[in-house]
């Protein structure tokens, strides 16, 4: 197994960016949940697995606080609204929600 002091270390993607070891496993899992949704064979957002909506929802509401201006960084009360799954499929662009925005997406 991976040390800790290995974990930390960082990695050059494919933008160019160093990112840290142990953001990749998420970035990967991100990127086979979305994608399998993306394909249209009937995998939905209703479907993704709980730990990830949660991790995701929790990266998505501070991309959201962090793209707008002091004061407007809570989102939209009709996103609230939504269940989970379906605020981070917004918020990925992966669903249109009518009288919201698009979310920042990926």
């Amino acid at each position: 197994g991976a040390t800790s002091q290995a974990w930390q270390a960082t990695a050059v993607v494919a933008s160019g960016a160093l990112v840290p070891i142990h953001e990749l496993v998420f970035t990967r899992w991100r990127e086979v949940v979305v994608h399998l949704t993306d394909l249209g064979i009937g995998y939905e957002h209703t479907e993704w697995p709980a730990m990830y909506v949660r991790l995701e929802l929790a990266r998505q509401k501070m991309a959201w606080a962090a793209s707008h201006a002091m004061g407007m960084t809570l989102l939209p009360q009709k996103a609230l609204e939504l269940s989970e799954s379906h605020r981070v499929a917004w918020l990925l662009q992966r669903e249109v929600v009518e009288g919201l925005p698009p979310g920042p997406g990926l």
